[in-house]
């Protein structure tokens, strides 16, 4: 698979000795960092996805993180079916 991965990427012929040191040298500092550069600049916004009843979980939600989109479930059907 990691093979396939790494043709496909057209990623350096040495990925898989080098993966683990690199993923290893990455700090929680550095993660913190770079995931705040990613997220961060005009016209960056995060969204994530909650499913439940919004009468019960858009108060804390937005106490939490500020405005709450809600959108209507809609009927999906069954793969199983």
């Amino acid at each position: 698979m990691r093979l396939a991965e790494i043709e496909f990427n057209d990623l350096p012929a040495d990925e898989l000795a080098t993966y683990r040191s690199r993923v290893a040298a990455v700090t929680p500092a550095l993660a913190s960092r770079d995931g705040a550069r990613a997220h961060a600049g005009a016209g960056h916004a995060s969204r994530s996805s909650v499913v439940g009843k919004a009468s019960e979980i858009r108060a804390p939600l937005e106490e939490a993180f500020g405005p709450v989109t809600v959108s209507v479930a809609f009927r999906l059907r069954r793969l199983d079916a």
